[in-house]
């Protein structure tokens, strides 16, 4: 998920600061396999060992904040260490977040990956809570790649992020795009040999959920030679790819920072929850709501690069005047002010 990819992108910009990062697995959660690649087994501590050595850290960061979800030995933990939080990822939607939950008044420190995110953090706690306009951690390492606004750069590996919600928990439709998407995709990388497909889906996203023509579909798609499933970080994936094709939520922007083409699939019916950033983010990118577009567009794409795909340049303005990235890691503004 999007907590791991923080995780990531902070251990490291906090290591680079001179800082030491430990982790623990809390409970029953378990982490991607690719993320042994940067939270080897020397550096976890085992349950109850992170429990009683709370005291010697400086902080614990904590991936999500929810309360109720965590073991009774991790709850309220503020008691006894300094908490830090940096959210989910860049916010797209217009989900609220909890901004109002008891356990960002208890944090040392909130990291706001943008100014509508830090009133939001500030303006929804009992008394004065402290939030920083850190930048978002994923995005200040995405800044990093090299900036790629032309429309003439050869589409050679396309990654594929296809969203989970068929339903929401409450049983409402979902905005997810994978079942009418996934047979425009079989056909065109069948007929493609050598364009590669990776495949990065929400973790809460299974294939078997669907009708069973988009079950065979999938099954078929995943069969060809050039398709295969992320095994590796966003990070890792948004740098060896070339176009992203994705119904949402906080990858539009880490990929779209990077000045790459980015085809949004869009559900007419259950459009995507977008809140008003969003929208002016998305607005400038390829935005498809059939598979017959999304097969128009996918031929278009050629060794020649996708120049019908344009608007790189207004889509990466647009990003970045949202979510700035500041002149320091936001690990290193922890490590700072830890």
């Amino acid at each position: 998920m999007g907590t791991i990819d923080h995780a990531v992108a902070l251990k490291s910009q906090i290591q680079l600061a001179g800082g030491v990062v430990k982790h623990v697995v809390v409970g029953e959660n378990k982490m991607p396999a690719w993320a042994d690649d940067y939270f080897p087994q020397s550096d976890r501590l085992l349950e109850m060992d992170a429990l009683q050595s709370l005291a010697g850290f400086s902080a614990v960061w904590m991936a999500e904040p929810y309360e109720q979800l965590r073991p009774v030995a991790w709850r309220e933990i503020w008691e006894r260490v300094p908490l830090v939080y940096s959210g989910y990822g860049v916010p797209l939607s217009d989900w609220k977040r909890g901004y109002d939950f008891p356990f960002f008044d208890h944090c040392q420190l909130i990291m706001a990956s943008s100014a509508i995110e830090e009133k939001e953090y500030r303006d929804s706690g009992v008394g004065s809570r402290k939030v920083a306009l850190t930048g978002d951690p994923l995005m200040f390492e995405v800044m990093k790649l090299p900036e790629i606004l032309s429309s003439k750069n050869p589409v050679g590996t396309i990654l594929w992020a296809p969203h989970w919600t068929k339903k929401w928990v409450d049983g409402s439709a979902g905005f997810a795009n994978w079942e009418w998407a996934v047979g425009a995709l079989y056909h065109f990388f069948k007929s493609h040999p050598d364009t590669q497909l990776v495949v990065r889906p929400h973790p809460f996203l299974t294939f078997q959920d669907g009708t069973y023509r988009a079950r065979t579909k999938a099954r078929r798609l995943f069969s060809l030679p050039n398709v295969s499933r992320s095994e590796t970080s966003m990070h890792a994936d948004i740098a060896k790819s070339d176009l992203l094709i994705s119904d949402g939520v906080s990858i539009l922007a880490y990929f779209g920072a990077t000045g790459k083409p980015v085809v949004v699939l869009r559900n007419k019916k259950y459009p995507p929850p977008f809140d008003a950033v969003g929208e002016e983010i998305t607005a400038s990118m390829a935005n498809i709501t059939s598979r017959r577009s999304l097969g128009r567009t996918l031929s278009a794409v050629s060794s020649d690069g996708s120049p019908a795909l344009g608007g790189t340049q207004s889509v990466r303005e647009a990003i970045l005047h949202n979510f700035p990235v500041q002149g320091s890691s936001p690990g290193k503004f922890l490590v700072d002010n830890s």
